[in-house]
């Protein structure tokens, strides 16, 4: 009896030991997976965080930004308090959105968001039969564009020069 109580002993110990190694070798390995998957979490959300764009409508009034701005040719009529409006246009994957725009003569501030992905994009701004008004390159760093126009009575387009199918009209009524 004694005899089979030591090998007993002898076969119950190292299996004891085996189950609590292989334990802690699975707890081991599931925490290392997990400090592996929440840092790779933290790495992409740092690299992909795009800043809060402004959400504008259409019509909304907007104040004067900083930069890039150039102050308002004062016309007979109009007060010097007054507000001036912004035309938001948004570049996506597919081209402008809206592809269209009317509004009335006066000066006005032209809105681009780039959300299209493009390593870098260039607008153009042109009379539909004259001059180009304004050609900006924008890196992938920088993901709106501000500019105030006053433009006379007619027909303009904006293009995005590399992407000649991308287009968005611009009509000033009197």
């Amino acid at each position: 009896m004694r005899f089979k109580n030591a090998l007993f002993r002898i076969a119950r110990g190292p299996r004891l030991n085996g189950l609590r190694s292989r334990r802690l070798f699975v707890i081991a390995v599931v925490l290392i997976g997990a400090a592996a998957l929440v840092g790779h979490t933290v790495v992409t959300r740092a690299h992909t965080v795009t800043p809060i764009a402004r959400t504008v409508s259409s019509n909304t009034r907007l104040e004067p930004p900083p930069r890039e701005s150039k102050p308002p040719s004062r016309t007979t009529g109009q007060a010097s308090s007054a507000p001036i409006q912004g035309e938001v246009i948004t570049i996506g994957k597919y081209g402008f959105s809206p592809q269209t725009l009317t509004r009335p003569k006066g000066p006005f501030y032209l809105i681009v968001q780039d959300r299209s992905g493009l390593p870098q994009i260039e607008l153009r701004v042109d009379r539909v039969a004259g001059a180009r008004l304004t050609d900006v390159p924008l890196p992938r760093n920088r993901f709106d564009w501000t500019n105030m126009f006053d433009l006379t009575p007619g027909e303009y387009v904006l293009t995005e020069v590399n992407n000649p199918s991308w287009s968005c009209q611009i009509t000033i009524t009197p």
